[in-house]
């Protein structure tokens, strides 16, 4: 490095170094897709409060931005209250854009409609939005509506609920999800 260090000015020098640091400390590039499709439901369901959807383009790039690769597969959406920004797990989105043609499993058709909804009401300009376990009644008392909003059928939206009260309970385990005083839907 010595030859290098004569013919540079050392304010070109120090200027490159800089530029270094700055690259290796930029956040990565998040490769997320906007879906004003979901978005149009969240909206709804929040009672008209608007809300951007991003959908991550794979599970690497969910699991980046979750910071932890172990937790990617248990966390199925998230909301940011401030912005209105709501993010679904990758392959949650294909089934939320279309739900009555998606050849998922029903299990997680289920899941994905729930996760739509208990997003919508972090989004929804209400007095319990933060709380958890009171989105999370909201969520299961709605199911039916956000399958046949969604575009299924009410035969699909009957045919789904056991599975999402599957999920609810499943949810439930986490004592900050559970409302006891939550009235369930009847399959």
């Amino acid at each position: 490095m010595g030859s290098l260090d004569r013919r540079l000015p050392p304010q070109l020098l120090v200027l490159g170094c800089l530029l270094a640091v700055v690259l290796m400390a930029a956040p990565a590039a998040r490769a997320y897709t906007t879906d004003p499709h979901i978005g149009a439901f969240v909206e709804l369901f929040a009672n008209g409060a608007p809300a951007e959807v991003r959908c991550p383009d794979s599970l690497e790039e969910w699991s980046l931005d979750l910071g932890s690769p172990l937790n990617a597969d248990a966390i199925y959406g998230r909301t940011f209250t401030r912005s209105a920004v709501v993010e679904f797990r990758f392959d949650l989105c294909p089934i939320l854009d279309d739900l009555a043609h998606s050849t998922a499993d029903d299990s997680t058709k289920a899941l994905a409609v729930l996760t739509l909804v208990h997003e919508s009401y972090h989004v929804r300009h209400w007095r319990w939005r933060l709380d958890e376990a009171r989105v999370e009644c909201q969520a299961i008392r709605h199911f039916r509506v956000g399958v046949r909003v969604l575009g299924g059928s009410q035969e699909l939206a009957d045919r789904l609920l056991p599975l999402a009260l599957s999920w609810h309970d499943e949810l439930g385990r986490d004592p900050l999800y559970r409302l006891a005083s939550c009235r369930l839907p009847r399959p």
